[in-house]
């Protein structure tokens, strides 16, 4: 899953939405490097990660990309989730995506320092720009498929992926709906809830 997706899936804390963020930039043991609701997001991440790439929705759903993005797939299905989850917000959530990403945004620059200084350069950015808001248009899909392509040290294709979309929306926009209950209920659980 993407950050969207991650955040969502957080206890909706401050710590909640900066530990869920930063299981994509720590690894290895996380035991005493942050505070106990911090490192319980970021192993929550790790969890729902390992859930999502084993799932046979979303295996189906990287079969969908095309050949020469596939090596990317499981970046372009999380991303493309990320979509739909912002296309329908509010079927899961009983908060506007507006006003959730500004929770987000707030906690983020709260919690600022705790993330690696190339991404702190970017929580302004991500809060002025309204990422999260983003998802919900194809264009800001395609926005954040160029940005995640810079990232990307070689020369590489990713930023095509928004044709794989735009051509297997009914189909991946399925596989989402079928996949995220699965995936709440999961979280569920894992949480005792």
């Amino acid at each position: 899953m993407n950050y969207l997706a991650h955040l969502y899936l957080s206890d909706r804390t401050d710590d909640g939405f900066a530990g869920s963020l930063l299981g994509d930039f720590v690894s290895g043991s996380v035991a005493g490097r942050f505070g106990a609701a911090v490192e319980s997001e970021i192993l929550m991440h790790r969890r729902i990660d390992a859930f999502t790439d084993a799932h046979p929705v979303v295996k189906r759903s990287k079969a969908r990309i095309s050949g020469n993005l596939r090596k990317y797939a499981g970046v372009l299905v999380d991303v493309f989730y990320d979509h739909f989850l912002a296309v329908d917000f509010e079927k899961y959530s009983d908060v506007a995506l507006a006003d959730f990403s500004k929770n987000v945004y707030r906690a983020l620059v709260h919690h600022q320092k705790l993330f690696p200084e190339a991404f702190q350069r970017r929580i302004l950015a991500i809060a002025e720009f309204d990422l999260l808001g983003s998802y919900a248009s194809l264009d800001g899909i395609a926005t954040a498929l160029v940005r995640i392509s810079g990232r990307i040290r070689r020369r590489n294709e990713l930023a095509e992926g928004i044709a794989d979309l735009k051509n297997n929306y009914a189909e991946l926009r399925a596989d989402f709906a079928e996949f995220f209950p699965e995936l709440v209920e999961f979280v569920q659980r894992e949480r005792g809830n």
